[in-house]
């Protein structure tokens, strides 16, 4: 263990305690996430992920590599979009937040 403290929030902690918090946060934030984005964008973030899904003009057939891919909304889109029959991956940090949101917790790859 080091003396390196680090912030979370208004608080310093530990530096080492600080991803358990964060993924705290998510875990505890996982079944509401899609609600919250729509409160705190008011609904805008749904028209981001139509521009991002048609600017990224995914064909038949093509792969898609989701980053940071929260819910796995997106994946399912593209994987639709693709006539893909599998899950797309999706490499996210909390599985549970995809797990909970998705049809399929396969999507997330840990």
């Amino acid at each position: 263990m080091t003396d390196k403290t680090t912030h979370f929030g208004y608080q310093d902690v530990p530096w080492e305690e600080k991803q358990k918090r964060v993924a705290g946060v998510f875990h505890s934030v996982a079944q509401k996430y899609d609600v919250m984005n729509d409160l705190m964008s008011m609904g805008v973030h749904r028209v981001w992920k139509r521009f991002t899904i048609e600017l990224a003009g995914v064909h038949q057939g093509q792969r898609v590599l989701d980053i940071a891919g929260g819910t796995g909304d997106l994946a399912a889109r593209f994987a639709r979009m693709s006539a893909m029959f599998r899950p797309m991956p999706s490499a996210c940090l909390f599985p549970r937040t995809i797990s909970i949101a998705s049809p399929s917790p396969s999507v997330c790859a840990t």
